[in-house]
Formats: C-alpha cells, sequence, structure tokens
C-alpha cells in the first residue's frame, strides 16, 4: 500500500512509475503461469504412472496405416528407427537421427522431435495426401523416391 501512495505523490517520476508497473505486471504474469500450469497438472494427473511412448507408436498415431507402413519402411532402411544414428559418414554432409536429415539440430533432437522434423520435410519435399483423417505427409511418395535413388524395386 505504501507503494501506491508514493506514486500519488507528486515528485514520483514517470520512470519510476513504469518499473513499478513492469514489476508488478511480471510478479502477476508469472503468478497466473504457475497457477495454471497447477491447475492443469492437478485436474489431469492420472492415477497410474504414463507409459512412455515409443518412436514408433508416435509416428503411427500421427498417421494412416498406408502412410505409417510406407514411413516404417523408410525409416527402417535409413536408420533403423535409431534417434542416435549418424549416416554418410564419408561424404560431406552427415545426416543424423530418425529420418536421416541434414540438419545438426536432430543430433540433440528427442525421438518425438525428430519424428516431427521428419513429417514436415516429407511433406514439404513431397507433399500431402488428403486422407479421412486430414491432411497427411505423403510417405509413399517419399519411399518411392528413395528405392529408386537406391535402385531397389
Amino acid at each position: 500500500m505504501d507503494t501506491l501512495r508514493r506514486l500519488e505523490q507528486p515528485n514520483c517520476s514517470e520512470r519510476t512509475v513504469k518499473r513499478l508497473v513492469r514489476s508488478i505486471a511480471i510478479v502477476l504474469g508469472s503468478a497466473l503461469c504457475f497457477s495454471v500450469g497447477l491447475a492443469d497438472t492437478a485436474t489431469t494427473a492420472p492415477t497410474k504412472e504414463l507409459k512412455k511412448i515409443t518412436s514408433k507408436e508416435y509416428a503411427r498415431g500421427q498417421l494412416t496405416v498406408k502412410n505409417y507402413k510406407c514411413l516404417s519402411t523408410l525409416y527402417g532402411k535409413e536408420s533403423a528407427w535409431n534417434y542416435r544414428a549418424i549416416g554418410n559418414l564419408e561424404g560431406t554432409h552427415q545426416v543424423y537421427g530418425i529420418p536421416q536429415g541434414k540438419s545438426e539440430w536432430l543430433r540433440t533432437a528427442s525421438p518425438i522431435e525428430q519424428i516431427d522434423w521428419g513429417l514436415r520435410y516429407i511433406g514439404h519435399r513431397y507433399g500431402y495426401t488428403m486422407t479421412h483423417e486430414g491432411k497427411q505427409p505423403n510417405t509413399c511418395k517419399a519411399l518411392d523416391h528413395w528405392k529408386r535413388k537406391d535402385g531397389i524395386r
């Protein structure tokens, strides 16, 4: 309350008021974020321990059966679904992770982040297909390209 009374005094500078208001806003914002996070945890916390989802299970949940089969074959050949895989060791650009992308970021990304990155890359590079579930990256076109490139039929 003393702080508010000091603001009413005529010798209080505009800079002081702005600093005080900014501090109050930060404290209130932090308190709101913290309380929302606690409320969310309290209402959605399961009674049993959550099972960790594998990268394959995550990918399966993102795609139709057909698109997942193509992706599973592609990633099985590229990295054997190993999120720590490093390829093209003798080439000019090494490739990393499950999708074997050139991005250095993939070296430290989680398996789920790598799947998301790979699906975005496939969509950008090979386009999307419309399914009953919505728009999905064309993983079968990506697999066909991989097969042609490596001479596999």
